[in-house]
Formats: structure tokens, sequence, C-alpha cells
């Protein structure tokens, strides 16, 4: 994640933004989390039922702070080792990142289309969005 600064005028007064520039990583992070995920302000939480997937995104996410894992069984249940769960659940408290992925009112459309607008990145998002069997409304 690349952070460039800039001056701007927002409502009459000059502040000082930094904007991110999102790399694959990010990229792959926001698409599986349009896919499979719950976004607050603060935390982003990934889910996946498959055990390779979620090794591949703790990596990915864990470029962006501390990766909280969960897992549960068939029933519900939460469960201690990832060979003996159904579902798997990662969290990432990191507001940027959680940001860029859904504000108030809900998805960032702004985002997502700036990822599709390059092509290279517009493969990542995809795949991601893919392996997270999702779709863009």
């Amino acid at each position: 994640m690349k952070k460039k600064w800039k001056v701007e005028v927002i409502n009459g007064r000059t502040v000082k933004t930094h904007v991110i520039v999102p790399n694959i990583d990010l990229v792959r992070i926001r698409f599986f989390a349009i896919g499979d995920s719950s976004v607050t302000q603060y935390c982003l939480q990934l889910f996946s039922s498959e055990k390779t997937l979620i090794s591949i995104y703790q990596r990915r996410m864990g470029k962006y702070g501390a990766v909280y894992k969960d897992f549960w069984d068939k029933e519900g249940r939460k469960v201690e080792y990832l060979a003996e769960a159904y579902l798997r659940r990662l969290t990432l408290n990191n507001s940027e990142i959680a940001r860029l992925i859904a504000g108030y009112n809900g998805l960032r459309f702004d985002t997502i289309a700036f990822c599709l607008a390059n092509k290279e990145l517009a493969r990542h998002g995809i795949a991601s969005l893919w392996d997270a069997d999702g779709s863009i409304p």
C-alpha cells in the first residue's frame, strides 16, 4: 500500500490528506471482501470454508496489521484447530483498509471503479471476487 499526500480545500479549510494507491495484495483483499466479508468502519472480517484460501488471505492481510483467526464446525460451534473447521474467519482491525471497501452508505464504488480501470489490478480483483464466490451488484 503506497500513500501519497495531497493538500486540498474541504469546506473552506485547507487540509492535508493522504491517498492510498492500491497494490495487488490490497486489491485481492478488497475484492474478496466484496464477495464474502463483514466490514465496519474500523474492522474487516473475511470468511471462507476453504483452508487454502484462508492461509493465502491471512498472509495478504498480515501486511496491514495483526490478523485474528476464528474457526467453526458445521453446527456453528467454535473449534480450536483449522483441521476441524468448516468455516474460517480472519479479522483485521485497520480502519483505513475497511473504509476503502465500504463507507456509511455501503460499498465504495469509486474504489471499485479505480481498480477495474487498471487491467492488472482488475485481473487480480476479479480473481479474488471469484475466490469468494461473490458478485458486484
